[in-house]
């Protein structure tokens, strides 16, 4: 059985304390895991927007998870790529609502395709 489990912090990217948004989904079976961070929002000179990669202000990844309670942190190093045509990036200020759906939709992926993935 595939589940999903909401985090509460970022799962990438190693300016994420001064992102205004970010977004930690987990996806398990049994034995693995893939962590999808979707962050966006970069203020780290206060109110400035700062991209977070070339021409994008949000941006979604994923990762095997190392499977280590309690966290089940991403393992940086073990980025997964998605399927062409799956959103992964923003190039607009202030989209928090579709980064959300961004994000949403790059999980329900995962999921509907997890074997594949993990």
């Amino acid at each position: 059985m595939i589940t999903t489990e909401e985090r509460g912090w970022a799962g990438h990217f190693i300016g994420s304390a001064q992102c205004h948004f970010k977004r930690n989904t987990l996806v398990t079976d049994s034995k693995r895991g893939i962590v999808i961070s979707t962050i966006g929002g970069y203020h780290p000179r206060g109110d400035d927007w700062v991209e977070i990669g070339l021409n994008r202000y949000y941006e979604t990844m994923m990762f095997l998870s190392d499977m280590e309670p309690p966290y089940m942190d991403a393992l940086i190093e073990q980025q997964i790529f998605p399927d062409e045509g799956i959103r992964w990036e923003i190039d607009r200020k202030g989209q928090d609502k579709k980064a959300n759906e961004m994000h949403d939709n790059f999980v329900k992926h995962v999921v509907d395709n997890f074997e594949r993935y993990a």
